[in-house]
């Protein structure tokens, strides 16, 4: 059965899927080598996982896989924030403004911007993609990303003298499925950089944003 609502599902590393109307929040990291440990923790979870699932019903092994999905990206994010000898900051000057400038170039374009966190070395944003110009097309999550990264690699590459990749291809996004859901994911969001121990309070943080305006 075709769905309409259905902007992109499809898969790489990750599952990534997109109706319309939805509102996703999307991570992306920089690109360097990963710690042995966080490969190591990922590999247990995976293993963690593949135990529990043997010879469970299906049901069973989709709600799993959801909740490890969940398990796994936490522990990800929690880690990537704790790693600070990466090659680029993305917080420093001469680039700290050029992340923040090209997410709201976009914004009201093909999407609205419901909040953002630029940390150190990865980034998070809540958005709700729009209908392309004339027309009843969803702007899909892959055209947002390459817009973003493409143009925010050749800024940060220029202002720093580099050449080369900046960016990991993939990325991790999720449909935001209700109110509740939404509130937890945007505080998420915001308390990042207090987990990470760079301030005390999410609004002493220079590179986030949350627009109270919209849910």
């Amino acid at each position: 059965m075709v769905n309409d609502n259905l902007v992109q599902n499809y898969r790489r590393n990750l599952p990534h899927i997109q109706v319309k109307g939805c509102v996703l929040f999307i991570t992306w990291r920089l690109a360097f080598t990963l710690p042995n440990n966080l490969n190591t923790k990922l590999r247990e979870l995976r293993e963690e996982q593949s135990e529990k699932s043997k010879h469970q019903s299906d049901k069973f092994q989709k709600l799993l896989n959801a909740t490890y999905a969940q398990k796994r990206f936490y522990l990800f994010d929690e880690l990537l924030g704790n790693i600070t000898d990466t090659e680029i900051n993305l917080c420093t000057k001469p680039i700290d403004d050029i992340l923040p400038k090209i997410i709201r170039e976009y914004d009201n374009v093909m999407y609205q911007l419901h909040s953002y966190c630029i940390m150190p070395n990865h980034v998070h944003i809540l958005i709700k993609p729009l209908p392309q110009e004339e027309s009843e097309l969803f702007y899909p999550c892959n055209m947002i990303m390459r817009k973003i990264k493409g143009n925010s690699s050749r800024s940060i590459n220029s202002a720093l003298g580099r050449s080369g990749k900046l960016w990991m291809e993939e990325s991790y996004d999720r449909m935001v499925r209700n109110e509740k859901e939404y509130e937890r994911t945007a505080n998420y969001i915001l308390n990042n950089p207090v987990k990470a121990g760079l301030v005390e309070k999410p609004e002493e943080w220079a590179y986030s944003y949350h627009n109270n305006g919209l849910v």
